[in-house]
């Protein structure tokens, strides 16, 4: 950033920065929130004037399913991607803050001359440059430009290959190509140790020491060692008052990105459904009833911090592989599932893919 001079004529805008402090994360642990979506003394705010862009990422679901077919996995993160983008200098005075290095300096105004998280065109301007550094890289780095089109969310970057050999030179690829575009690429994590000995300690979210354990990428929780994803259910959040908000709520925090865990999230949407058709205010408890129906979902025997799920849907060195669909109905719910055959000189091997549910509509 830079200090702003009051004098400049055009828009200026004061972003407000409120901290927020993550002790548990490993690498961030306060990071300061750019509220562009805060009304100006005019009744605007910086998100409004600004336009979103029309660059959208690659389908989150498809670039799961293609990090699931690799034998060699491994993701990645872009370090502070946004601030390695520079915006033009004539529109860096509507991206100011207000800031001052001590308590006994004057508050000043600063201007932010890179890509500002918070305001609505940077996913965007992020995203977009990627793209053109994947299309001027193809011939030199084909394979990291491939990562950057097909396996990269955001800042996140998921894949792999079916052989280290393979794996290595699409690593040196992309760090090769990132770094033309002055990005960096750390948080590295993959199911096999020989593809971390060259990465930097600072720069490994996984050691493959005996403390390692999970790693969280796109808000999944993957064991490299085990290579396997996980879930987690924090029983904290289970309100003490049932009310409809409230159970709506936590029955919303379920996540599942790779649609694997249908059978224990079409129980919610069953409950859910019968939630909206009572007539009662959100803040209103439940009637018994409902409330026994949600109790019982929540402390049903089924433990998600036990469940565990291989990443890989193929085996290595497959001659062949089916894909395998199954589809039910009841009163209730129905239901469809597709299952992954591959088979091997040596062994056959069926994986769950993925999922989808449906409550069945109502009678009207």
């Amino acid at each position: 950033m830079q200090r702003a001079k009051e004098e400049e004529p055009g828009l200026h805008y004061n972003i407000p920065h409120p901290a927020m402090i993550r002790s548990e994360s490993k690498t961030t642990k306060l990071r300061v929130v750019f509220d562009a979506s805060c009304k100006s003394s005019n009744g605007n705010t910086l998100n409004d004037i600004l336009l979103k862009g029309g660059i959208i990422p690659p389908d989150l679901f498809d670039i799961l399913l293609r990090f699931r077919k690799y034998v060699v996995a491994f993701s990645s993160d872009v370090k502070k991607m946004f601030r390695q983008i520079k915006v033009q200098e004539h529109q860096q005075n509507i991206f100011r803050i207000l800031w001052r290095l001590s308590p006994e300096e004057d508050i000043v105004s600063y201007r932010l001359k890179t890509v500002t998280y918070g305001t609505k065109p940077a996913p965007h301007l992020a995203t977009r440059c990627l793209l053109q550094l994947a299309h001027e890289g193809k011939n030199k780095y084909p394979l990291s430009a491939s990562v950057i089109l097909n396996s990269t969310y955001m800042a996140d970057i998921l894949s792999g290959a079916e052989d280290i050999t393979t794996a290595r030179e699409m690593q040196r690829q992309l760090i090769g190509l990132m770094k033309k575009g002055c990005f960096h690429l750390y948080k590295w994590s993959a199911n096999s140790e020989e593809l971390l000995k060259d990465v930097s300690t600072e720069n490994k979210e996984f050691l493959f020491n005996e403390n390692d354990e999970l790693v969280k990428t796109l808000r999944l929780l993957w064991r490299p060692r085990e290579d396997t994803f996980m879930y987690q259910r924090n029983l904290k959040e289970v309100p003490v008052t049932i009310t409809k908000r409230t159970a709506l709520s936590f029955i919303s925090k379920l996540y599942d990105p790779l649609e694997l865990l249908q059978p224990i999230i079409i129980k919610a949407k069953m409950i859910i459904q019968k939630i909206w058709l009572l007539k009662i205010d959100w803040d209103q408890n439940l009637p018994r009833e409902e409330i026994e129906n949600f109790q019982t979902y929540v402390a049903e025997p089924y433990q998600l911090k036990d469940l565990k799920i291989p990443r890989c849907i193929l085996l290595k060195d497959s001659v062949a592989v089916q894909l395998i669909g199954f589809v039910d109905a009841s009163a209730q719910a129905y239901g469809a599932c597709l299952y992954v055959k591959s088979e091997n000189a040596n062994e056959t091997q069926i994986r769950l893919l993925c999922s989808k549910t449906r409550v069945a509509p109502l009678k009207t």
